[in-house]
């Protein structure tokens, strides 16, 4: 249902004390409502944090990573290029 106005129009109502009673109690219930959902939005958070800090993450799987070295095995976690045990490592 539409109602199109095509000039101002000016509408009074009379608001009774029963009538501002149930829409506080219904603006009360709502505003409880929503701060369940937040209470509740706060707790998946918080364990979903806790369970990150908890369970390391995962590295990167064996067959994510390659080494291309030609046939030669990876060099040792402390070489790198241009250190002098690099030859050996490689």
């Amino acid at each position: 249902m539409a109602i199109t106005i095509a000039r101002p129009v000016v509408i009074k109502a009379i608001v009774t004390e029963s009538f501002k009673r149930l829409y506080t109690q219904e603006l009360q219930s709502a505003l409880a409502r929503v701060e369940e959902l937040i209470a509740q939005i706060d707790t998946q958070i918080r364990r979903t944090e806790l369970e990150r800090q908890i369970t390391p993450s995962p590295g990167p799987s064996a067959s994510s990573w390659s080494w291309s070295g030609r046939g030669r095995k990876p060099p040792a976690p402390s070489c790198r290029p241009g250190c002098a045990r690099w030859r050996d490592c490689s």
